[in-house]
């Protein structure tokens, strides 16, 4: 049944209004957003006067010590979030900084080697010789430790600081290493998972062909 043209032509005259009531209201929306351009290398006072200007709400933090930030001036802007676009008032921006001790403490941040997979003796003496101290610790059985050889570091604590790949000379690294004792019993581990898996997929075979059998039992025969 074909609707009448009277109908339509009152529905939009409900309809068009509304649509540019809302077109209107996102597009002041965004242009009261206010653009926040990158601070990253200007002097940290600089930048908050800067923020607190263009209406947002400057947060200092300082940075995790790292040797990417050697060559950076002391409360200079070394990172910062958000990054630069368009924000609404308000916005709170964190500005990362680095002021003398985190300077110094950068001065002995030594580069952690790869240690995953290397023999217990080699990553021993690969991080003695970067200033680190070491302390073998037994692996607890792991399934993804089926695989490793006899006396492989397969991990570590502690992990360096997020975005970071370095940790303070002298610290103690605690290496997690494999006997075939752990082999053994993470071999076990793997195949228990594997055999559970199996079972859950033979069941939900199955219960589909089960599904199956019954549709055209019901349906079939008509």
């Amino acid at each position: 049944m074909p609707v009448p043209v009277k109908a339509i032509t009152n529905l939009a005259k409900i309809i068009i209004p509304f649509v540019k009531k809302r077109m209107t209201k996102d597009h002041n929306a965004k242009e009261q957003h206010l653009f926040l351009g990158d601070l990253t290398g200007m002097r940290l006072s600089d930048a908050i006067a800067h923020v607190e200007r263009i209406g947002f709400i400057p947060q200092l933090l300082l940075v995790q010590p790292d040797k990417k930030w050697l060559k950076s001036s002391i409360n200079d802007v070394l990172e910062m979030q958000p990054k630069s676009g368009h924000y609404p008032p308000e916005t709170l921006v964190k500005l990362y900084y680095m002021d003398e001790n985190i300077r110094e403490q950068c001065d002995e941040q030594v580069d952690l080697p790869v240690l995953k997979g290397l023999t217990l003796e080699a990553a021993k003496e690969l991080l003695e010789s970067k200033g680190f101290k070491v302390n073998p610790e037994l692996a607890a059985p792991h399934k993804d430790y089926a695989e490793a050889n006899v006396r492989c570091v397969v991990d570590f604590e502690p992990k360096p600081a997020l975005f970071t790949t370095s940790l303070k000379r002298g610290t103690t690294i605690t290496l997690y290493y494999t006997t075939q004792t752990t082999i053994a019993k993470s071999q076990q581990l793997l195949q228990e998972e594997m055999s559970k898996q199996g079972t859950m997929i033979d069941g939900g075979g199955q219960n589909m062909v089960d599904r199956l059998n019954e549709f055209f039992n019901k349906f079939g025969k008509k």
